[in-house]
This record gives C-alpha cells, sequence and structure tokens, in this order.
C-alpha cells in the first residue's frame, strides 16, 4: 500500500499544464508541482525501486561511463560525477577522511552503488584510490585503462591495495 501511495503521489505530481483558455480574461495556465518539488517522495521513491532490484543512479551513471578515457588518474572526480557532484574533494584520501564517520566495513552487506575506499600508497601516488560497488563483487573505477569495471578481490590482488570501507549510496540520487 505504501508503494501505490507513493506511485500515486508520483503521478499526481507529474508537470502539466492547464490548457490556455484564450477567453480566460489573460490568465496563463498554471503549472502543477514537480516531483522534483518533493524530494522527499523522489527519495521514498528512490529507494523502493532499488530495494525491489534497481541500480541506484550513482551505479547507472558509473555504467554509462564505462570505457571512458577522460578520467586516468581521476578516481575521485569519477565518482563524485557519478553522484552528480564536481571538485568536492582533491582526493580520494580527502574524501574518505571526510566520511569517516559513515564509513562500513561490512563487505557482505555492501549496497551497490556504495562508494568504496583504498588507503594511500605507492600505486596510487598517496592519493588513495576510490570507486563505486557494482555488487557481486564487482566495482567500477578509474583505471590507468580508461573507467572499467574489476573483481574487488582481484584488483586487491593485482594492486595490493588495502580496502579501508564503503559509504553506502545516499538517497535521492544513487
Amino acid at each position: 500500500e505504501q508503494l501505490s501511495n507513493i506511485a500515486h503521489s508520483i503521478l499526481g505530481l507529474k508537470k502539466k499544464q492547464t490548457p490556455y483558455d484564450p477567453y480566460s480574461q489573460g490568465q496563463q495556465p498554471q503549472q502543477q508541482p514537480s516531483i522534483t518539488d518533493h524530494p522527499e517522495i523522489l527519495k521514498a521513491a528512490t529507494n523502493l525501486a532499488v530495494q525491489a532490484g534497481a541500480d541506484p543512479g550513482d551505479l547507472v551513471a558509473a555504467k554509462e561511463k564505462l570505457g571512458n578515457q577522460d578520467y586516468i588518474g581521476l578516481c575521485q572526480k569519477f565518482v563524485e560525477n557519478t553522484q552528480g557532484k564536481n571538485g568536492q574533494y582533491p582526493s580520494a584520501t580527502a574524501a574518505a577522511s571526510a566520511q569517516q564517520g559513515q564509513m562500513r566495513t561490512d563487505f557482505n552487506n555492501m549496497p551497490k552503488g556504495s562508494q568504496i575506499f583504498y588507503a594511500p600508497d605507492q600505486s596510487n601516488g598517496g592519493n588513495g584510490h576510490t570507486t563505486i560497488s557494482a555488487g557481486n563483487g564487482q566495482q567500477i573505477g578509474a583505471t590507468n585503462n580508461g573507467v572499467q569495471q574489476s573483481d574487488i578481490n582481484q584488483w586487491i590482488q593485482s594492486t595490493k591495495q588495502k580496502i579501508l570501507g564503503y559509504v553506502p549510496p545516499q538517497g535521492g540520487n544513487s
């Protein structure tokens, strides 16, 4: 019933215009409220969709960037762009530090769309590394070969990077 109520709310809030009536003494058509005017409904609908198996927005955006060469050496920028942000943190290490209170390490329960953080070391120039969880032990991130999807355990084995934790996706865009 909650899903039905949310669906009715969303459908009732689509932007639509009242037809213009030239005999209405100059009154302009009025716009109905938009779903974007109600972020709480959008967040609830997004969370229900994700619970039903849909990919969170961050992951959808990450998949759209697979193969892109513009993010080589810019893993934090890649992740921020999938979240609809830009220039929030100068490095993955800075982002990890800022989100320390939200960081989790229960990897068996890591949701798709989570931001994964790796420790700074020589392989990443001391800047750390970050990716987006694609589910089923997979991640999408900026690599030296462009944006790639990879197995998390194979990444750890090949790069020797230490995983610090993850931050689950936030509602709305996620």
